[in-house]
C-alpha cells in the first residue's frame, strides 16, 4: 500500500512538470550574421538626435527554431562618450554546461551611456515596421494550456526587460521581466526567469500578431538571452517530456 502510495505521488509529479508549449526562439537562426554594432564618432549627450540601426532577418520555412521565421532587431543609443560602442548581436552559444542552448542574443553597452535594444517577432516582413498581424493571430495561451513566459538570460548587472504582445485588433499588452546580477557560479536555475501570463492584460492572448522585447539600459551592461519560450501544463492525455529549457 505505501508502495503504490509512492508510486502515485511520483506520476502526480511527473505530469505537473511545465513543457514548452511554444519556442519563440533559440537563437540557432541568425547566428553570426544578424548583428549591429553603433561605434559614437562624438560624444552624443542626452537631449540631442538619437543613433538608430536595425537588422532583419526572414527565412521561411524554418522549422521550428524561430516564430514567424522571422527577427527584427533595432539599436538606439541617446548618449555614450566619442569612440565607444554599442552591440545588440545573434551569436552561436558554445556553454559546455549547457548544450541545448544553441544560439543566444547579446546585448553589450559601456559605462557612462544609456541605450535601447528590441527584438521585434512579426513574420517575415522583412522590417522594423510593426506589423500586428504577422504571426497571424496566433493562440498564445496553447487552448489554455500555457502559464509562463519564459527567459534563458544571463547579465552583470540588474536589468529589466519590457514585454509588449500585440493582438491582430490592435490592443497591447505589456509587462516588465526583472533580472537579477547573474551569480558567478550559476546552474540553470540561476538563469531561468520568467513571468506568468496572467500579468498580461490588454490584448487577446489567444490571437497574438507581434512580440516585442526591450531592454533598455543606463550603465554598462552584458546580456545574454539563450532562450525565449511559453511554457505550461503538459498535453491532459499524453505524457510530455519536460521543456529543453529546464533540462
Amino acid at each position: 500500500m505505501k508502495v503504490a502510495f509512492i508510486f502515485v505521488l511520483i506520476v502526480a509529479f511527473a505530469s505537473a512538470q511545465d513543457v514548452e508549449r511554444i519556442l519563440i526562439d533559440n537563437f540557432r537562426i541568425g547566428a553570426g550574421s544578424q548583428i549591429i554594432e553603433i561605434t559614437l564618432s562624438s560624444t552624443l549627450q542626452e537631449g540631442e538626435t538619437s543613433i538608430v540601426d536595425t537588422d532583419s532577418l526572414a527565412e521561411p520555412g524554418c522549422g521550428g527554431d524561430l516564430l514567424g521565421c522571422g527577427r527584427d532587431m533595432r539599436l538606439e543609443v541617446f548618449s555614450g562618450f566619442a569612440n565607444r560602442s554599442f552591440d545588440s548581436s545573434i551569436f552561436d552559444s558554445s556553454v559546455p554546461e549547457f548544450p541545448q542552448f544553441v544560439g543566444e542574443w547579446a546585448v553589450e553597452n559601456p559605462k557612462t551611456s544609456s541605450s535601447e535594444a528590441t527584438l521585434q517577432y512579426d513574420g517575415t516582413d522583412n522590417s522594423f515596421d510593426l506589423d500586428i498581424n504577422g504571426l497571424g493571430g496566433i493562440d498564445a495561451t496553447d487552448g489554455g494550456l500555457s502559464t509562463d513566459l519564459v527567459f534563458t538570460v544571463t547579465t552583470d548587472l540588474q536589468i529589466v526587460y519590457t514585454v509588449e504582445i500585440y493582438d491582430t485588433t490592435g490592443g497591447v499588452c505589456e509587462a516588465n521581466l526583472v533580472v537579477e546580477r547573474t551569480p558567478e557560479d550559476y546552474d540553470l536555475d540561476d538563469i531561468l526567469v520568467d513571468i506568468p501570463l496572467s500579468q498580461f492584460s490588454g490584448c487577446d492572448l489567444t490571437s497574438v500578431g507581434a512580440f516585442q522585447f526591450i531592454l533598455p539600459s543606463d550603465d554598462a551592461v552584458d546580456a545574454i538571452v539563450r532562450r525565449i519560450s511559453i511554457d505550461g501544463l503538459p498535453d491532459p492525455s499524453a505524457s510530455e517530456t519536460p521543456s529543453p529549457s529546464r533540462t
